[in-house]
């Protein structure tokens, strides 16, 4: 594998943060432990100040860090330039890794019977309607009993709906690697099955703080050795909203219409990019804050647009409202959606005026959102990439300019008599 020059990102106090988490490192006959609970911040502000030049996922990355981070030294101390050398070295040995076998198993809100039984995304298998008993029995009934204890343990309140369980399998390297790889599939089918019934959604009154996606996860997820085993603890989401209302799925999905998505992430030379742009589109609305989803739905609308960064918010507000026939009412309505939003950012608790605030701004960048997701999906087959999107989005404006400079020739032409000689 090629040698990778990793090194810290500018302006970024490595040492200041490695010195803190030495204090919770300990390191006793050739084992690395952290009394440090926030192991996991480490490794996600290590990630970010990490540069490299290398096309490597960011789990694969979080997961070399993680590795890096519990191998002993000879001082059994860390610094800002051992933590380099271990990564590059942890990174020219992990994807040496033998793959492994790995279920992760959770629970979605719906009702019916889904139209596909298993819809295989990348090399991860996602079973719909699974009955839990059957995989325990599959599996020996490992895993079982951990669950239930540890639920008990840790107090995890009982969940009152009784949502379909799906399990998704798959290989990885790693625990970690395995169970962030699987829950992005997971992820990424329930947005395409969620655009379909958000479609639909124009307005809401109030929610009373019910996420707008109607296809969410459970509140326990949990990961699984190919034996069944049960791998540590469990995934539990303390901000987990109950769905009062169960969709009908068989009413509301087509087989259709998820094999049309699954040519489309197939076969469009933007597959990557789209793939990207619904999964952070679910994630947000999946948010019970309105408002909260309402700037993350914004940022998808940043990157649906190729605003790169210190680009003015103009590119968002015209690229946008260039997929509208009416483009400067969109203009003005995504500008008075941009105001909002930095509103939100800089003064937060002052903006938070109404929950129907929140629904109304939320519902209206969702709509700009889904348009976009839309134009992608039937249309990114015509472009190579992302800047070649731009430059169609940028092509109304000079369209614009191109139409003023032949009045203005044409007026040349009958003042002088302009025969181009």
């Amino acid at each position: 594998m090629q040698k990778i020059d990793f090194s810290w990102r500018k302006g970024f106090d490595v040492a200041l943060l490695v010195s803190e988490l030495n204090k919770g490192r300990k390191q006793e006959d050739k084992k690395v432990t952290y009394v440090n609970s926030q192991i996991e911040d480490y490794i996600s502000a290590f990630e970010t100040g990490l540069t490299y030049a290398a096309p490597v996922q960011s789990v694969h990355i979080s997961s070399i860090i993680s590795r890096a981070l519990f191998r002993p030294t000879q001082s059994g101390k860390l610094s800002p330039k051992s933590i380099l050398n271990l990564i590059s070295d942890e990174y020219s040995k992990y994807f040496k890794l033998k793959l492994h076998d790995y279920y992760l198993v959770t629970s979605l809100s719906y009702r019916g019977k889904m139209p596909i039984g298993r819809w295989k995304i990348d090399d991860c298998l996602i079973s719909f309607g699974v009955r839990g008993e059957k995989f325990y029995k599959k599996t020996g009934g490992r895993g079982r009993q951990s669950i239930s204890d540890r639920l008990r343990q840790y107090n995890v309140p009982s969940q009152k709906g009784n949502y379909p369980i799906v399990i998704v399998r798959s290989k990885a390297r790693d625990d970690r690697a395995a169970f962030h790889k699987m829950m992005e599939a997971l992820d990424l089918a329930r947005a395409i099955l969620n655009l379909r019934i958000n479609d639909k959604i124009y307005r809401r009154i109030s929610s009373g703080r019910q996420p707008i996606n109607a296809i969410r996860l459970g509140p326990v997820h949990t990961l699984h050795k190919g034996n069944g085993d049960l791998i540590e603890d469990f995934w539990y989401d303390p901000d987990f909203t109950e769905q009062t209302f169960l969709k009908n799925i068989t009413e509301e999905i087509q087989i259709k219409y998820i094999k049309y998505w699954q040519r489309v992430l197939s076969r469009s030379p933007l597959r990557n990019e789209l793939r990207f742009a619904l999964i952070q589109y679910g994630r947000a609305l999946d948010n019970p804050d309105p408002f909260r989803g309402f700037q993350e739905l914004w940022a998808v609308l940043e990157y649906l647009s190729v605003t790169e960064p210190g680009d003015k918010y103009e590119v968002t507000l015209r690229r946008t409202s260039s997929l509208y026939r009416q483009d400067r009412l969109q203009y003005e309505l995504l500008n008075h959606l941009r105001f909002r939003r930095n509103r939100l950012v800089h003064f937060s608790i002052g903006e938070r005026t109404t929950s129907r605030q929140g629904e109304l701004f939320i519902c209206q960048a969702k709509a700009f959102v889904e348009s976009f997701l839309w134009f992608y999906a039937s249309h990114g087959k015509r472009f190579k990439d992302r800047g070649e999107v731009a430059e169609f989005l940028d092509i109304r404006q000079k369209l614009g300019s191109f139409g003023k400079t032949k009045r203005i020739m044409k007026i040349a032409e009958q003042l002088y008599d302009w025969t181009g000689a």
